[in-house]
């Protein structure tokens, strides 16, 4: 009899175990983190005869094989974007790794149409472009412990381009307001703009989100905020009595406020599922990992820069977006210069070389004509450009501070002159 109860009740806790699995399609085990469905008739019914020991084994089985499944499978442009419970699953997947909420509803889905399809060449270059940028943001979102995620608002707020300008005048790559760009210490003169610096500007971008964080505690309304403003969402709050959940406040806010937190979670899914739409990122001229940072805080120019250690003017422009007339002001407290990593030991070594260096006077020949800058198509040569464009190949070795061994290379920028 002693042996009689122990063997009923272990039978009774397997018949237990195997009917949980099978009525409640769900099983919670100690080494995972949240419910996983698993296919429970197929995993545990066709086995009647097997042991408590054994169905669970199966059950532990299952939740891993479904967890090792390949979230970024390729699918056509049409399912990425249409079929709406695997949109959901992806989202929920990326959002198993962010700290922000990633919804899926008809707002969201109207935004991915709008990125993916309406505008892939527009993300074509934002991909190519994140190899320079993303890196930068990532640095300084881990400095201020936000979520990495926030990368995705720069996207959405400036398409990547430091020169980006608003209707409203907004400026940069988080396209801040003159307001609240002072709150920020960011400097605005008639030489520098720092909004369109990616360093200040990024470090201002997370002290504010930060800041907004700090008000609502709920990243939803935090992008809110960052687009419209903490006044417009309190009262957007008052409004719905107090009611703080986003999807709720929707009626009760701007149309861009509604629109943004939509766009925000599209800009994340297309970025990270591109391949399924056919987008190919863009090639970048940099990533962050070419170039270096110096403190300059003499006066000098992207000329002086450019005839001393013959580089591009192009190139410096492209790196350097904050000096609105290509020179780095005097500054006790000293101007970020971004070079190419292959030019910064010469630009050290050469640097009072460079403050005491005069440019020519521009060429008389020129005076007529209007600067352009021009890509270079493949196959192009010198020969080819200097008759595209009715100068010489000397002209474009001059204009360009290159020599005759300098190799073009298919899609970079070169400045002529040409005739209105």
């Amino acid at each position: 009899m002693k042996f009689i109860l122990p063997i009923i009740l272990f039978c009774f806790v397997a018949k237990s175990f195997a009917q949980d699995v099978v009525m409640t399609d769900t099983v919670q085990l100690s080494d995972t983190s949240s419910v996983i469905k698993v296919d429970s008739s197929s995993q545990i019914n066709n086995q009647p005869e097997s042991s408590f020991a054994e169905r669970k084994l199966d059950a532990i089985q299952a939740v891993k094989q479904v967890k090792r499944r390949d979230p970024r499978k390729r699918v056509s442009p049409e399912e990425a974007s249409e079929n709406d419970s695997l949109i959901a699953e992806r989202l929920q997947l990326m959002a198993d790794d962010f700290e922000i909420s990633l919804n899926y509803n008809e707002f969201v889905k109207e935004y991915i149409h709008a990125y993916a399809i309406q505008n892939a060449d527009k993300i074509s270059r934002i991909l190519g472009e994140k190899a320079y940028f993303f890196p930068i943001f990532e640095d300084y979102l881990g400095k201020y412990q936000l979520p990495p995620e926030l990368k995705y608002l720069a996207a959405v707020e400036s398409a990547l381009e430091p020169q980006a300008v608003s209707k409203s005048g907004a400026v940069g790559l988080w396209q801040f307001l003159p307001g609240t760009a002072g709150l920020f210490d960011l400097e605005i003169n008639a030489w520098v703009d720092q909004r369109r610096d990616a360093y200040h500007s990024t470090d201002a971008a997370c002290r504010y989100l930060e800041y907004l964080y700090r008000i609502y505690g709920d990243w939803h309304l935090v992008l809110a905020s960052y687009n419209g403003g903490p006044g417009a969402v309190q009262k957007a709050i008052t409004r719905a009595g107090g009611e703080t959940n986003y999807w709720k406040l929707r009626s009760h806010i701007s149309d861009q406020m509604q629109n943004y937190v939509p766009a925000f979670i599209a800009m994340a899914y297309v970025m990270t599922y591109y391949e399924d739409f056919n987008i190919q990122p863009s090639i970048p001229r940099y990533s962050r990992y070419d170039t270096d940072t110096i403190m300059v805080y003499d006066e000098i120019t992207f000329r002086q820069i450019s005839d001393v250690i013959n580089l591009s003017e192009d190139i410096l422009e492209y790196l350097n977006p904050t000096y609105r007339k290509q020179q780095l002001p005097q500054s006790t407290s000293g101007n970020i210069l971004v070079l190419p990593d292959d030019a910064m030991i010469e630009f050290i070594l050469a640097f009072e070389q460079i403050k005491e260096y005069k440019p020519e006077p521009q060429n008389e020949n020129n005076k007529d004509k209007v600067e352009r800058s021009v890509e270079v198509k493949a196959g192009d040569s010198l020969h080819k450009l200097a008759i595209r464009y009715h100068c010489t190949i000397d002209d474009i070795l001059k204009w360009n501070h290159i020599s005759r061994k300098y190799q073009l290379k298919a899609g970079e920028k070169l400045k002529v002159y040409v005739t209105e």
